[in-house]
């Protein structure tokens, strides 16, 4: 697996340069002899520490996110209790 990964970050070093790769062996924490020597925050220059930041920043959930997904799984417990609660007050009513 690990020349698979040397590979593509090669690859992504020479498609997007780098730095590039640089950023993607960071933000994936690659670190056991790559072709870059920048796959933990120690060893990683400012200008890629930035970079890998903002690269995960983009794909984290923003407050707005989160209140919306809060909300959706909230209104969908509530009515998955009160769904059980018709049922077993519509089970209790009827004769059998």
């Amino acid at each position: 697996m690990q020349i698979a990964i040397d590979l593509a970050l090669w690859l992504a070093g020479q498609i997007g340069g780098e730095h590039r790769a640089k950023v993607i062996q960071l933000s994936i924490e690659y670190d056991p002899q790559p072709p870059f020597d920048s796959g933990h925050m120690s060893k990683a220059s400012a200008a890629t520490k930035a970079s890998a930041t903002a690269l995960m920043a983009k794909d984290m959930a923003n407050p707005t996110q989160l209140k919306a997904m809060t909300s959706l799984l909230w209104t969908g417990a509530i009515e998955a209790a009160r769904s059980r609660g018709r049922r077993k007050r519509g089970r209790v009513a009827s004769p059998r």
